[in-house]
């Protein structure tokens, strides 16, 4: 199959239409500000979004288990998800990117 030139610019104008993917961080950003997160649901959003358990994110933060779940209660509810798997989706629709 022949594209012609009608065709691709056709296809041009469709993908002109379509919003930019954007990235996860100018993303995270909106999301701060849209949503009033600390600083601190921001990076343990970060590791949400990097698949990190509950027992990752506090070592890395040099804070136990039950802070983080302290935090990720909070994330949550600011954020109107239930899960991880919502938070993800969330950011995957801000960025643009098809499931």
């Amino acid at each position: 199959m022949t594209l012609k030139a009608s065709d691709l610019a056709v296809k041009e104008e469709e993908m002109s239409k379509t919003e930019p993917v954007k990235d996860e961080e100018s993303v995270l950003a909106e999301l701060k500000e849209a949503y009033r997160l600390t600083e601190r649901e921001v990076d343990i959003y970060r590791m949400i979004l990097h698949g990190k358990s509950n027992k990752d994110i506090g070592e890395e933060f040099y804070i136990g288990e039950a802070t983080v779940k302290t935090h990720i209660h909070n994330l949550f509810k600011k954020l109107g998800t239930a899960n991880r798997i919502e938070a993800m989706l969330l950011v995957n629709e801000k960025m643009n990117v098809k499931p």
